[in-house]
């Protein structure tokens, strides 16, 4: 095999710089460095999803552990992968800008794909390829690469995603009030400081769930008002709906242009009908260990049409 491309190595493809108010996940950076660094005898190709909710930091913990690998490895190409249109765009970017392919031109970007492909393939060059926010089989089934070495690190929302082809799925949570008040602390850095700051900064993690994308918003809402994190929290829950609707300029989330809404939104709008219908019927109880038994029923004929669902047709 060959390293031979037009560039120079190392030749990376990361979509912004990297994020110094990174925070956390030490476990997860772990857990990829083993499974995705595999033995120089290795010959297979290595590969991890990162699942989680819309906002939880899969995208910026990829990131994160790319900026970690950038010395030791010769390739890194970050292809987005929220529409046909990106996923073009990031195989151009990587074969033209990057690799520097010899066939490769700015407009041909299906040729640009299978040349990458090609090259990841037959080349000696030590490789890490990103699926930025994938949510559908058919996009890795397209772009998947056959290759016996390098790794694929895939980011998604959803949990299904996470297994074949992929070797395995590690699930991104929501920071616990501990780390959340942390996390909070670290990046508001113009907040008022006064004394009970970290009960206070627990509270506000609880009522946001631990969020990294809420507590990074509210903590740049934070630094623009100059409050404390007690004034912050008699605030929120004040204005609750629309803090959420706001993003203040110079927050740590560089390159992620969702607000709490939009992620929502987009969350729902790829629900079902049924899931819809579930959804409404949690919103009434706990958010959290909701037992299945509650959608089990030994009449089905007394279920209302909107449940019909959880009708078990196979019983």
């Amino acid at each position: 095999m060959s390293k031979q491309v037009g560039a120079a190595f190392p030749c990376h493809t990361l979509p912004v710089a990297e994020n110094h108010w990174f925070f956390g996940r030490r476990d997860i950076l772990r857990q990829l460095e083993n499974h995705l660094t595999p033995a120089d005898t290795s010959s297979r190709l290595s590969s991890t999803a990162l699942y989680g909710l819309g906002g939880i930091g899969k995208t910026q913990t990829a990131l994160a552990y790319a900026y970690q690998k950038q010395e030791e490895l010769d390739a890194i190409l970050w292809i987005s992968a929220e529409d046909e249109y990106s996923i073009q765009q990031g195989f151009s970017k990587a074969a033209v800008d990057a690799l520097k392919l010899e066939e490769a031109h700015p407009q041909s970007h299906q040729k640009n794909m299978i040349l990458v492909l090609d090259w990841l393939q037959k080349t000696s060059a030590k490789w890490l390829l990103i699926f930025d926010n994938v949510d559908s089989h058919d996009i890795l089934d397209d772009c998947w690469p056959i290759s016996k070495h390098g790794a694929v690190l895939v980011t998604t929302r959803d949990v299904l995603i996470a297994t074949l082809p992929i070797d395995q799925g590690l699930e991104v949570n929501e920071f616990d009030n501990d780390e959340g008040a942390e996390f909070l602390l670290h990046l508001a850095t113009k907040r008022r400081r006064v004394k009970g700051e970290f009960e206070a900064a627990r509270q506000v993690a609880s009522q946001l769930g631990g969020l990294p994308l809420a507590l990074n918003q509210m903590a740049a809402l934070i630094n623009a008002k100059n409050y404390s994190i007690q004034e912050f929290g008699v605030m929120y829950s004040k204005h609750e709906k629309r803090f959420h609707r706001e993003r203040k300029s110079g927050w740590k989330y560089l390159g992620y242009q969702h607000t709490l809404n939009t992620v929502w939104e987009i969350s729902f709008t790829n629900l079902g009908d049924d899931a819809r219908a579930c959804l409404g019927v949690l919103s009434f109880f706990s958010p959290d260990s909701v037992p299945s038994s509650v959608f089990k029923t030994e009449n089905p004929g007394e279920l209302p049409a909107l449940l019909l669902f959880c009708e078990d047709e196979l019983k």
